[in-house]
């Protein structure tokens, strides 16, 4: 990308606190300023240009940014990696990671992102597998044999709590156990949309 001297120096101060952070943790940050008509397509360029393996989206921390989910569907529908929204509450620990799903079509949707999760540093990751309140004992018995079997016929292995628990309110569950824990990987596949 040709980028001339009054971008780079708009770019390097655009990501000086997250520059630094970067060389804190040892790590070096690349950046770069996309002159675009919009956000969302200027990172979708971004994506195509460096063939991303991922993209990564910080929800705006005072929610002040209502544009934020119009980028934000604009991003999924147009790229084919992986879309991660972060939301901040406080200072980022993920050493308890909590992944509340309902089918295995979820699961299936962020285990490479608990993978590379486990990568760094020694976490507990609790799967909360939340099933239909009528569910009988036998089912969820059965559910986590199946998560059990669908987990070791993965390529990379990780070790995985797995909880099954009924519910009529999912949202409930999720927030009430996610006090537990240091993080929360939610995800939503593109034809269900996000929420």
């Amino acid at each position: 990308v040709r980028v001339n001297n009054s971008v780079k120096s708009l770019s390097k101060e655009a990501f000086a606190r997250e520059t630094d952070e970067a060389i804190k943790m040892g790590y070096t940050l690349n950046s770069e300023h996309i002159p675009d008509k919009s956000i969302s397509s200027g990172l979708v360029a971004a994506v195509e240009y460096h063939n991303a393996k991922a993209v990564v989206l910080g929800f705006p921390v005072n929610g002040g940014n209502s544009n934020f989910q119009k980028v934000l569907e604009n991003v999924i529908e147009n790229v084919l990696c992986p879309v991660i929204v972060i939301r901040f509450f406080g200072q980022l620990h993920t050493e308890r990671i909590l992944v509340p799903i309902t089918d295995m079509e979820d699961l299936t949707e962020v285990y490479e992102i608990i993978c590379a999760l486990n990568r760094v540093g020694e976490h507990k990751i609790q799967l909360l597998f939340m099933m239909s309140s009528i569910a009988r004992q036998k089912e969820i018995e059965q559910t986590i044999t199946d998560v059990e079997q669908w987990l070791d016929s993965q390529e990379e292995k990780i070790h995985i709590q797995i909880q099954a628990t009924p519910t009529d309110s999912r949202v409930e569950v999720i927030c009430k156990v996610a006090e537990q824990y240091d993080l929360v990987v939610i995800g939503a596949s593109r034809t269900r949309g996000v929420s």
